[in-house]
């Protein structure tokens, strides 16, 4: 007698989220650039803060890093960002 073979899907339908981007400033004075944590966003990244600091020698640039790439970045380093930056660009790496 020939066994029965059972296949289960672990897929669920996604959910879609809609998130508000946050407005555009018109003007800004600080830039903070977050660092994934994957190879090479940390060389990214500071080739876009020389660009910037060329660019807009007026601003300040600022540079944060996530303690680990495969999870989010903790709230309080978010919140510090928040308070700290008027606008920020994160950065990936590999």
């Amino acid at each position: 007698m020939a066994e029965k073979l059972i296949v289960l899907d672990p897929t669920e339908d996604a959910v879609a989220t809609k998130i508000e981007r946050a407005a555009r400033p018109a003007t800004f004075k600080t830039v903070g650039l977050l660092d994934n944590g994957k190879t090479n966003s940390n060389v990214l990244l500071r080739k876009v803060g020389e660009r910037l600091a060329q660019h807009y020698p007026e601003i300040i640039i600022k540079s944060y890093r996530k303690p680990d790439a495969s999870r989010p970045a903790p709230p309080a380093l978010l919140d510090q960002m928040a308070a700290e930056c008027d606008v920020a660009i994160p950065g990936i790496g590999d």
